[in-house]
């Protein structure tokens, strides 16, 4: 029991000269502007009634003041800006009737309460900026020469002066430090967190590298797998991957999206493994229908990657790397920008290694006859930006059968 009292009033303590429980401390602000607004418009009606137009003043600014500062505590969410409302707000009032030597109650009630609440409800820092203020105020006005303008206040007020104006420099003092102390307090624990988040950071980094680094590797084994199926097709998947990849960056993809688009190229045949070999690596003519199961392989692939989620794009590009720009390729007969943007480049790839490769039915075409194959295609096979695009790469030797070869030797 002694215990817990010990720890709620510690507790306290840090809430007090805090003020960081902001939270828990909204509602009570907004009760206690709502309540004091309450009390202040009843006072401004009375001292109306009976003429006390300087009391009225005081009450009326206040009653619109604790109105305005309780309004925005319960829509906002926010105590700083009625810390500062209410210190500017009472802060001129309080210098106004300082220096017209009148409302002693006032004065003495205020400088002495405002801090500490302004400390505990809002925000210490303004309730410290508000108790230096203070105690600037008061020897202005009675240690300077300026105390010979001010009248009104009695012999009382100026004996107990000192007491207060000590009692304000103590709780300023106490503040101030006990606020150095919390702010230090939360330097360190920002830092200690900074170092904990850079350190998970660097682990989920390091994790994630590993994650892309195995899935890569997967999918070049599947992509292999596919490729072993066509005699005539090795490392067909790989070198689409990479044409694909110079001609996104040509385009001046992020490497995010060039990431997803190198997956993508790699398995863009996958729907293969369920063609027959004999019809796959056919070497005579094939049939109307034996042609409709090669052209299958696109369907095949959707539903492969239909249900997975790490390769989103992977399925799309499976079922539409075949179809052509003007609408007439399969097996939906897309057409134009309906086709799917990674789709589009892997077509043109796709279509660049089979004319440099060897086939069963032909040999492989020179880079020349490559070029004026894609330049005819453009705007009816391919897209005619990705074409042209794709034909200054040949022009400019960045894509060039040799670099093809060094790139697979390393």
């Amino acid at each position: 029991m002694k215990k817990n009292i010990k720890q709620m009033l510690k507790n306290l303590r840090i809430d007090i000269y805090r003020g960081y429980k902001r939270e828990s401390n909204i509602n009570v602000i907004t009760i206690v502007c709502a309540v004091f607004s309450v009390v202040m418009l009843v006072f401004t009606v009375i001292n109306l009634i009976q003429g006390y137009y300087n009391s009225m003043l005081l009450s009326l600014t206040s009653t619109v003041l604790f109105g305005a500062s309780g309004t925005i505590c319960w829509l906002k969410k926010n105590r700083e800006i009625p810390a500062i409302l209410i210190t500017i707000g009472v802060g001129l009032l309080c210098t106004f009737y300082t220096i017209r030597g009148t409302s002693e109650g006032f004065a003495i009630l205020w400088t002495t309460l405002l801090p500490i609440a302004l400390m505990y409800f809002l925000n210490v820092r303004f309730g410290i900026y508000f108790s230096i203020y203070f105690e600037i105020l008061f020897i202005v006005c009675f240690f300077t020469p300026i105390k010979e303008h001010i009248t009104g206040y009695s012999e009382l007020f100026m004996a107990r002066y000192p007491l207060l104006y000590f009692c304000i420099v103590v709780i300023d003092s106490i503040a101030m430090i006990q606020y150095h102390n919390n702010t230090l307090e939360q330097y360190e624990y920002d830092a200690r967190l900074n170092d904990e988040v850079e350190t998970m950071t660097r682990r989920v980094n390091e994790r994630s590298e590993q994650i892309e680094e195995m899935s890569f590797q997967m999918i070049q084994t599947l992509a292999n797998a596919i490729d072993a199926k066509d005699t005539y097709t090795k490392e067909h998947s790989l070198r689409v991957s990479q044409y694909s990849v110079a001609l996104a960056r040509a385009l001046g993809w992020n490497e995010r999206r060039i990431g997803r688009l190198r997956y993508d190229a790699m398995v863009h045949d996958i729907g293969k493994i369920g063609i027959p070999d004999d019809i796959l690596n056919k070497k005579s003519r094939l049939t109307e229908e034996e042609f409709e199961i090669i052209q299958s392989h696109t369907i095949r692939g959707y539903q492969i990657f239909e249900k997975t989620t790490a390769f989103p794009t992977a399925k799309l590009v499976a079922r539409h790397h075949h179809e052509r720009f003007d609408g007439t390729g399969y097996p939906d007969h897309l057409k134009g920008k309906e086709i799917p943007e990674n789709a589009r480049i892997v077509c043109i790839a796709d279509a660049f290694d089979a004319m440099s490769s060897d086939r069963c039915y032909r040999k492989a075409l020179s880079i020349e006859n490559i070029r004026e194959e894609i330049e005819k295609g453009a705007g009816t096979e391919f897209d005619p930006e990705y074409a042209e695009v794709f034909i200054k790469l040949l022009d400019d030797k960045v894509i060039t059968l040799k670099g093809i070869e060094e790139d697979l030797s390393k």
